[in-house]
């Protein structure tokens, strides 16, 4: 509850009220749930559908890229079909999760237009994340449907992005993609949707970070999401594989090895600087974190020794809020913890069966593990 009574929380949900509304019922249900559950869960309050592993860019801090195997197993599985996900859409749409889209890029799932748009015929909040390269194209559709966000990764001014995502171009097809998106809205009239820039810190970028300020107010956008970098130390990747091992059975824990590398290059006194500066300017884009750190935690956070946030709690709530729903139909509690498949199972039968109650009683014990606190992007939502 501390978290969510913050300013710039607070800010939000008095931009987003129906938005807040829906999130702050499902972190309720899920700290029941956590509390009082045993294992198992009220339906969770957001669902994450990813869409597809396939990709046209080759980012450099992308742990698909630094892991390529993991992607190509991906591939390997299949993707599920356009039949496949109106039925999940269909199963999830009673309990009215917070839906969120993305991929690899979602764009190359040839359903991806019907898999929106039945999503929201259901009346479903929907946020999408893409790289932006197709954007322009499916600007139209994307409007008339009535997405409710689109969140676009930009990682500084055109040489930097196109150096970080490794596709000379992508940065101007992503700002002409985005100019669409807001050409349409004040074409129809209309306010949605949301139309974000997410920014990853990274060594070749941070001190290019106030520039984007300015490239979103020219573009039109509403939010600039600041994110920090995931990434883990090779002590704690052991950590966590043997954990896996142990308690899951899972002999290769391939999800995390892409994250395994540094932030060699991010001086985190230098950063805290850059990042001051964002907190106190005003203006037409507003400028949020994530995680929101303290100056002592991204010091810390950036620093190669443990880190636990002292602002955040230090407790995973993630299995009992959120679902992860795989490209082959996959249900997902926590990267390589595959607790069943919506092409075989109802989301029902699914969501409290033994194997996702063993997970949550290890976690409820645990608290948390070696890569929640640098390595999961649910970990501080």
């Amino acid at each position: 509850m501390k978290k969510l009574l913050r300013q710039s929380n607070f800010r939000k949900a008095l931009a987003r009220p129906l938005f807040a509304a829906r999130y702050l019922k499902g972190k309720l249900k899920a700290g029941l749930s956590y509390r009082f559950g045993n294992g198992y869960s009220l339906p969770p309050g957001r669902v994450f559908f990813a869409l597809t592993g396939r990709c046209n860019l080759n980012c450099r801090m992308c742990p698909q890229k630094n892991h390529p195997s993991f992607r190509d197993d991906m591939v390997k599985q299949g993707e599920a079909c356009k039949d496949d996900l109106l039925k999940a859409v269909d199963d999830i749409a009673s309990f009215r999760p917070l839906v969120f889209v993305s991929g690899g890029e979602l764009f190359l799932h040839p359903a991806w237009f019907d898999f929106l748009s039945h999503i929201k015929k259901r009346r479903l909040f929907c946020s999408i994340g893409t790289n932006g390269t197709m954007l322009e194209r499916h600007a139209s559709d994307l409007v008339n449907i009535g997405i409710d966000e689109i969140s676009v990764s930009l990682d500084g001014p055109e040489p930097v992005h196109d150096s970080i995502r490794g596709v000379p171009g992508s940065y101007a097809r992503a700002v002409r993609g985005m100019m669409r998106i807001v050409e349409e809205k004040d074409r129809l009239g209309v306010q949605g949707p949301v139309l974000n820039i997410l920014f990853t810190i990274t060594a070749q970028n941070y001190e290019r970070l106030p520039e984007m300020v300015e490239i979103g107010e020219s573009v039109g956008i509403d939010v600039l999401r600041v994110g920090h970098l995931n990434f883990l130390s090779p002590e704690d990747f052991d950590r966590q594989t043997s954990i896996s091992s142990n308690l899951f059975s899972i002999d290769h824990d391939t999800s995390w090895e892409g994250y395994v590398t540094n932030a060699h290059g991010i001086d985190p006194h230098r950063l805290n600087i850059v990042l001051d500066r964002l907190k106190g300017s005003a203006g037409p884009v507003k400028v949020v974190f994530f995680p929101d750190f303290t100056g002592e935690e991204v010091i810390r956070y950036y620093s190669q020794g443990p880190f636990r946030s002292s602002s955040f709690r230090n407790a995973c709530l993630v299995p009992w809020d959120v679902a992860v729903v795989g490209p082959s139909g996959e249900v997902i509690l926590c990267p390589n913890y595959i607790v069943g498949n919506l092409r075989e199972r109802r989301f029902g039968e699914i969501w409290n069966n033994g194997r996702a109650r063993l997970f949550r009683k290890a976690i409820f014990r645990m608290k948390q593990m070696p890569v929640c606190s640098r390595g999961c992007c649910f970990f501080y939502t």
